[in-house]
Protein backbone atom coordinates (compact mmCIF):
# COMPACT_ATOMS: atom_id res chain seq x y z
CA UNK A 1 0.00 0.00 0.00
CA UNK A 2 1.42 3.60 -0.77
CA UNK A 3 2.06 5.79 1.45
CA UNK A 4 -0.35 8.67 0.19
CA UNK A 5 -3.52 5.73 0.24
CA UNK A 6 -2.41 4.54 3.72
CA UNK A 7 -2.46 8.40 5.20
CA UNK A 8 -5.74 8.56 3.68
CA UNK A 9 -7.61 5.24 5.20
CA UNK A 10 -5.93 6.78 8.80
CA UNK A 11 -7.12 10.05 8.34
CA UNK A 12 -10.68 8.13 7.71
CA UNK A 13 -10.18 6.20 10.70
CA UNK A 14 -9.49 9.06 12.95
CA UNK A 15 -12.10 11.25 11.33
CA UNK A 16 -15.09 7.94 12.13
CA UNK A 17 -13.39 7.29 15.58
CA UNK A 18 -13.49 11.82 16.17
CA UNK A 19 -17.04 11.81 14.92
CA UNK A 20 -18.20 8.33 17.64
CA UNK A 21 -15.95 10.68 20.15
CA UNK A 22 -17.83 13.73 19.68
CA UNK A 23 -21.28 11.95 19.90
CA UNK A 24 -20.45 10.32 23.66
CA UNK A 25 -18.81 13.95 25.05
CA UNK A 26 -22.09 15.28 23.00
CA UNK A 27 -23.79 12.96 25.45
CA UNK A 28 -21.97 13.77 28.19
CA UNK A 29 -22.42 17.22 28.20
CA UNK A 30 -25.92 17.15 27.80
CA UNK A 31 -26.62 14.75 30.96
CA UNK A 32 -24.51 17.06 32.78
CA UNK A 33 -26.46 20.53 32.09
CA UNK A 34 -30.11 18.03 32.50
CA UNK A 35 -28.78 17.40 36.35
CA UNK A 36 -27.83 21.04 36.26
CA UNK A 37 -29.74 22.81 39.35
CA UNK A 38 -28.32 26.73 39.85
CA UNK A 39 -26.27 28.45 36.84
CA UNK A 40 -23.29 29.40 36.73
CA UNK A 41 -22.11 33.07 38.81
CA UNK A 42 -21.97 35.07 35.88
CA UNK A 43 -24.65 32.72 34.05
CA UNK A 44 -27.76 35.67 34.32
CA UNK A 45 -24.63 38.10 32.75
CA UNK A 46 -24.71 36.33 29.77
CA UNK A 47 -28.40 35.22 29.43
CA UNK A 48 -29.10 39.99 29.95
CA UNK A 49 -26.37 40.43 27.65
CA UNK A 50 -28.11 38.01 24.97
CA UNK A 51 -31.51 39.18 25.68
CA UNK A 52 -29.55 43.23 24.84
CA UNK A 53 -28.76 41.90 21.57
CA UNK A 54 -32.46 39.97 20.96
CA UNK A 55 -33.46 43.89 21.68
CA UNK A 56 -31.48 45.36 19.57
CA UNK A 57 -29.66 47.01 22.10
CA UNK A 58 -25.77 46.86 20.79
CA UNK A 59 -25.04 49.79 22.39
CA UNK A 60 -24.98 47.93 25.86
CA UNK A 61 -23.03 44.90 24.79
CA UNK A 62 -20.38 47.23 23.83
CA UNK A 63 -20.41 49.31 27.29
CA UNK A 64 -20.14 46.06 29.15
CA UNK A 65 -16.91 44.93 29.86
CA UNK A 66 -17.02 41.07 28.87
CA UNK A 67 -16.46 40.69 25.41
CA UNK A 68 -19.83 40.21 23.22
CA UNK A 69 -19.26 37.06 21.15
CA UNK A 70 -20.46 34.50 23.71
CA UNK A 71 -23.85 36.39 24.27
CA UNK A 72 -24.14 37.64 20.32
CA UNK A 73 -24.06 33.53 19.68
CA UNK A 74 -26.55 32.99 22.16
CA UNK A 75 -29.05 35.68 21.07
CA UNK A 76 -28.10 33.59 17.23
CA UNK A 77 -29.44 30.40 18.56
CA UNK A 78 -32.03 31.87 20.76
CA UNK A 79 -34.28 32.16 17.95
CA UNK A 80 -38.17 31.34 17.82
CA UNK A 81 -39.48 28.83 21.07
CA UNK A 82 -35.50 28.07 21.85
CA UNK A 83 -35.43 29.76 25.24
CA UNK A 84 -32.15 31.75 25.63
CA UNK A 85 -30.84 29.32 28.56
CA UNK A 86 -31.02 26.32 26.33
CA UNK A 87 -29.42 28.17 23.03
CA UNK A 88 -26.35 29.24 25.87
CA UNK A 89 -25.85 25.61 26.72
CA UNK A 90 -25.74 24.28 23.05
CA UNK A 91 -22.93 27.43 22.63
CA UNK A 92 -21.08 26.13 25.44
CA UNK A 93 -20.83 22.51 24.58
CA UNK A 94 -20.30 23.66 20.95
CA UNK A 95 -17.58 24.89 22.54
CA UNK A 96 -16.67 21.37 24.45
CA UNK A 97 -16.53 19.64 21.06
CA UNK A 98 -14.38 21.85 19.46
CA UNK A 99 -11.74 21.67 22.48
CA UNK A 100 -12.05 17.66 22.10
CA UNK A 101 -11.32 18.50 18.37
CA UNK A 102 -7.98 20.64 19.50
CA UNK A 103 -6.64 18.60 21.59
CA UNK A 104 -6.68 15.75 19.54
CA UNK A 105 -5.13 17.82 16.62
CA UNK A 106 -2.53 19.44 18.33
CA UNK A 107 -1.57 15.87 19.89
CA UNK A 108 -1.60 14.09 17.12
CA UNK A 109 0.68 16.36 14.97
CA UNK A 110 3.09 16.83 18.15
CA UNK A 111 3.51 13.20 19.03
CA UNK A 112 1.50 10.64 17.98
CA UNK A 113 -2.43 8.93 17.56
CA UNK A 114 -2.27 6.59 20.30
CA UNK A 115 -1.78 9.94 22.89
CA UNK A 116 -3.82 12.12 20.66
CA UNK A 117 -7.13 9.70 21.36
CA UNK A 118 -5.96 9.04 25.08
CA UNK A 119 -5.73 13.35 25.33
CA UNK A 120 -8.96 13.33 23.43
CA UNK A 121 -11.09 11.11 25.17
CA UNK A 122 -9.42 12.88 28.39
CA UNK A 123 -10.64 16.41 27.47
CA UNK A 124 -14.12 15.14 26.63
CA UNK A 125 -14.85 13.03 29.73
CA UNK A 126 -12.93 15.42 32.29
CA UNK A 127 -15.38 16.22 35.15
CA UNK A 128 -13.99 20.17 35.31
CA UNK A 129 -13.96 19.90 30.90
CA UNK A 130 -17.37 18.87 31.32
CA UNK A 131 -18.62 21.48 34.02
CA UNK A 132 -17.23 24.09 31.98
CA UNK A 133 -18.77 23.05 28.72
CA UNK A 134 -22.21 22.49 30.11
CA UNK A 135 -23.66 25.44 31.62
CA UNK A 136 -24.35 28.88 31.09
CA UNK A 137 -20.83 30.64 30.82
CA UNK A 138 -18.24 31.01 28.38
CA UNK A 139 -15.16 29.36 29.18
CA UNK A 140 -15.92 26.03 27.21
CA UNK A 141 -16.30 28.27 24.11
CA UNK A 142 -13.21 30.02 24.60
CA UNK A 143 -11.41 26.95 25.39
CA UNK A 144 -12.56 25.20 21.98
CA UNK A 145 -11.65 28.33 19.81
CA UNK A 146 -8.10 28.61 21.93
CA UNK A 147 -7.64 25.01 21.49
CA UNK A 148 -8.03 25.23 17.84
CA UNK A 149 -5.86 28.34 17.43
CA UNK A 150 -3.02 26.82 19.50
CA UNK A 151 -2.83 23.61 17.21
CA UNK A 152 -2.79 25.53 14.34
CA UNK A 153 -0.10 27.54 15.83
CA UNK A 154 2.12 24.68 16.33
CA UNK A 155 1.80 23.83 12.86
CA UNK A 156 2.74 27.12 11.42
CA UNK A 157 5.31 26.91 13.32
CA UNK A 158 7.16 23.78 12.50
CA UNK A 159 6.04 25.10 8.76
CA UNK A 160 5.08 28.88 8.10
CA UNK A 161 2.53 28.35 5.03
CA UNK A 162 0.23 31.67 4.97
CA UNK A 163 -3.04 29.18 5.01
CA UNK A 164 -1.65 27.73 8.32
CA UNK A 165 -1.09 31.09 9.65
CA UNK A 166 -4.68 32.59 8.49
CA UNK A 167 -5.99 29.40 10.76
CA UNK A 168 -4.34 30.35 13.52
CA UNK A 169 -5.07 33.81 13.48
CA UNK A 170 -8.85 33.42 12.82
CA UNK A 171 -9.07 31.01 16.25
CA UNK A 172 -6.97 33.67 17.81
CA UNK A 173 -9.77 36.67 16.97
CA UNK A 174 -12.29 34.39 17.89
CA UNK A 175 -11.10 33.53 21.42
CA UNK A 176 -10.58 37.15 22.07
CA UNK A 177 -13.99 37.97 21.09
CA UNK A 178 -15.14 35.46 23.90
CA UNK A 179 -12.76 36.20 26.62
CA UNK A 180 -9.41 38.87 26.33
CA UNK A 181 -7.14 36.22 26.95
CA UNK A 182 -7.06 35.23 23.26
CA UNK A 183 -4.90 37.79 22.08
CA UNK A 184 -1.89 36.34 24.16
CA UNK A 185 -1.94 33.22 21.68
CA UNK A 186 -1.71 36.14 18.73
CA UNK A 187 1.37 37.51 20.26
CA UNK A 188 2.69 34.00 21.50
CA UNK A 189 2.34 32.83 17.56
CA UNK A 190 4.14 35.82 16.17
CA UNK A 191 7.09 35.86 18.97
CA UNK A 192 7.82 31.79 18.22
CA UNK A 193 7.19 32.41 14.40
CA UNK A 194 10.17 35.16 14.69
CA UNK A 195 12.41 32.75 16.77
CA UNK A 196 11.86 29.91 14.28
CA UNK A 197 13.26 32.64 11.53
CA UNK A 198 15.80 33.56 13.25
CA UNK A 199 17.08 29.64 13.61
CA UNK A 200 16.36 28.70 10.30
CA UNK A 201 17.40 31.30 8.27
CA UNK A 202 16.01 29.37 4.65
CA UNK A 203 12.59 29.92 5.61
CA UNK A 204 12.86 33.62 6.90
CA UNK A 205 10.74 34.78 3.96
CA UNK A 206 8.22 32.27 4.06
CA UNK A 207 7.90 32.98 7.84
CA UNK A 208 7.80 36.60 7.03
CA UNK A 209 4.65 35.96 5.12
CA UNK A 210 3.38 33.92 7.47
CA UNK A 211 3.72 36.24 10.27
CA UNK A 212 1.74 39.32 8.02
CA UNK A 213 -0.88 36.72 6.79
CA UNK A 214 -0.98 36.06 11.19
CA UNK A 215 -1.29 39.66 12.18
CA UNK A 216 -3.76 40.51 9.52
CA UNK A 217 -6.17 37.87 10.29
CA UNK A 218 -6.04 38.58 13.40
CA UNK A 219 -6.35 42.20 13.43
CA UNK A 220 -9.70 41.90 11.25
CA UNK A 221 -11.51 40.51 14.18
CA UNK A 222 -9.77 41.95 16.99
CA UNK A 223 -10.01 45.51 15.74
CA UNK A 224 -13.61 46.05 14.90
CA UNK A 225 -14.33 45.24 18.56
CA UNK A 226 -11.99 47.68 20.31
CA UNK A 227 -12.70 50.24 17.65
CA UNK A 228 -16.74 50.03 18.29
CA UNK A 229 -16.27 50.19 21.80
CA UNK A 230 -14.11 53.09 21.85
CA UNK A 231 -16.87 54.76 19.54
CA UNK A 232 -19.56 53.91 22.31
CA UNK A 233 -17.74 54.70 25.48
CA UNK A 234 -14.30 56.49 24.63
CA UNK A 235 -12.35 54.25 25.94
CA UNK A 236 -10.14 52.74 23.38
CA UNK A 237 -8.17 49.57 24.77
CA UNK A 238 -7.78 45.90 24.30
CA UNK A 239 -10.65 44.95 27.19
CA UNK A 240 -12.61 46.58 29.75
CA UNK A 241 -12.20 44.20 32.13
CA UNK A 242 -10.49 44.72 34.99
CA UNK A 243 -6.47 44.48 35.46
CA UNK A 244 -4.55 43.21 38.41
CA UNK A 245 -3.47 46.56 38.54
CA UNK A 246 -7.25 48.25 38.91
CA UNK A 247 -7.96 45.00 41.23
CA UNK A 248 -4.84 46.01 43.34
CA UNK A 249 -5.32 49.64 43.41
CA UNK A 250 -9.08 49.80 43.93
CA UNK A 251 -10.42 51.21 41.06
CA UNK A 252 -13.77 51.18 40.57
CA UNK A 253 -15.30 50.13 37.30
CA UNK A 254 -14.68 51.38 34.15
CA UNK A 255 -18.20 52.52 33.59
CA UNK A 256 -21.09 52.35 34.98
CA UNK A 257 -23.88 49.18 34.09
CA UNK A 258 -25.67 49.60 30.64
CA UNK A 259 -28.83 50.62 30.60
CA UNK A 260 -31.42 48.52 28.06
CA UNK A 261 -34.64 50.69 27.31
CA UNK A 262 -37.67 47.47 27.91
CA UNK A 263 -39.71 47.36 25.13
CA UNK A 264 -42.91 48.36 25.90
CA UNK A 265 -44.79 44.79 25.99
CA UNK A 266 -47.67 45.58 28.55
CA UNK A 267 -50.30 47.83 26.45
CA UNK A 268 -52.56 47.33 29.39
CA UNK A 269 -50.04 49.10 32.13
CA UNK A 270 -49.17 51.66 29.29
CA UNK A 271 -53.35 52.35 28.91
CA UNK A 272 -54.11 52.72 32.97
CA UNK A 273 -50.81 55.35 32.53
CA UNK A 274 -48.76 53.51 34.79
CA UNK A 275 -45.18 54.94 35.34
CA UNK A 276 -42.47 52.54 33.65
CA UNK A 277 -39.09 52.19 34.75
CA UNK A 278 -36.32 54.08 31.88
CA UNK A 279 -34.67 51.37 31.66
CA UNK A 280 -32.81 48.00 33.16
CA UNK A 281 -29.53 47.69 33.49
CA UNK A 282 -26.88 44.99 32.63
CA UNK A 283 -25.29 43.35 35.83
CA UNK A 284 -21.42 43.68 35.79
CA UNK A 285 -20.07 40.72 37.09
CA UNK A 286 -18.71 40.28 41.18
CA UNK A 287 -15.13 41.20 40.44
CA UNK A 288 -15.89 44.97 38.99
CA UNK A 289 -18.75 45.37 42.30
CA UNK A 290 -15.69 44.32 44.85
CA UNK A 291 -13.29 46.51 43.54
CA UNK A 292 -16.21 48.92 44.75
CA UNK A 293 -16.31 47.49 48.15
CA UNK A 294 -15.08 48.64 51.45
CA UNK A 295 -10.74 48.20 51.68
CA UNK A 296 -10.53 44.98 53.86
CA UNK A 297 -11.90 43.19 51.04
CA UNK A 298 -9.13 43.69 48.12
CA UNK A 299 -5.22 44.24 48.67
CA UNK A 300 -3.96 47.32 50.04
CA UNK A 301 -3.01 50.23 47.28
CA UNK A 302 0.48 49.58 47.18
CA UNK A 303 3.04 47.69 45.26
CA UNK A 304 2.37 44.79 47.89
CA UNK A 305 -0.95 44.94 47.05
CA UNK A 306 -0.29 44.47 43.29
CA UNK A 307 1.79 41.30 44.84
CA UNK A 308 -1.15 40.02 46.94
CA UNK A 309 -3.40 40.20 44.11
CA UNK A 310 -0.90 38.60 41.65
CA UNK A 311 -0.21 35.71 44.59
CA UNK A 312 -4.12 35.36 44.99
CA UNK A 313 -5.01 35.20 41.36
CA UNK A 314 -1.81 32.20 41.16
CA UNK A 315 -3.35 30.46 43.99
CA UNK A 316 -6.66 30.41 42.65
CA UNK A 317 -5.28 28.62 39.57
CA UNK A 318 -3.27 26.32 41.56
CA UNK A 319 -6.57 25.23 43.38
CA UNK A 320 -7.76 23.73 39.72
CA UNK A 321 -4.30 21.85 39.43
CA UNK A 322 -4.13 18.17 40.23
CA UNK A 323 -1.06 17.36 42.17
CA UNK A 324 -1.69 13.49 42.79
CA UNK A 325 -1.52 13.22 38.92
CA UNK A 326 2.10 14.94 38.27
CA UNK A 327 3.95 12.03 38.73
CA UNK A 328 1.74 9.86 36.54
CA UNK A 329 2.12 12.77 33.64
CA UNK A 330 6.18 12.93 33.96
CA UNK A 331 6.30 8.96 33.54
CA UNK A 332 3.93 9.30 30.53
CA UNK A 333 5.36 11.84 28.83
CA UNK A 334 9.17 10.23 29.58
CA UNK A 335 7.92 6.97 28.31
CA UNK A 336 6.27 8.93 25.01
CA UNK A 337 9.57 10.34 24.52
CA UNK A 338 11.78 7.28 25.19
CA UNK A 339 9.49 5.45 22.66
CA UNK A 340 10.20 8.42 19.96
CA UNK A 341 13.70 7.94 20.46
CA UNK A 342 13.34 3.93 19.70
CA UNK A 343 10.98 4.52 16.96
CA UNK A 344 13.77 7.26 15.45
CA UNK A 345 17.05 5.23 15.97
CA UNK A 346 15.22 2.08 14.32
CA UNK A 347 14.35 4.48 11.59
CA UNK A 348 18.02 5.69 11.33
CA UNK A 349 19.51 2.31 11.62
Amino acid sequence: MSRGVESASSSLRDGIGLSALLVVALAVRAFAWSRTVVLFNDGPIFLAMAEAVSRGQGEALLQHPYHPLYPVLIALVGVGPIPLETAAVAVSILGGLLAVIGIFVFVRHAFDRELAWMAAWAVALHPWAVDFSSDVMSDGLYAGFYLLGFAAMVRLIDEPTPRRALACGGWAGLAYLVRPEGIELLAFAAILLAVRSLRAPQIRLRALGAGLVLLISGAALIAPLVLAVGIETGDYALTRKKSLVQLASGSPATQPPARIPEPATEPSRKDQGEGREPGVRLPLPESAVRADAPGAERPPRSPGGLVAAILRSWATSLAAFRFELLGFALVGLWLTRADRRIAREGALG
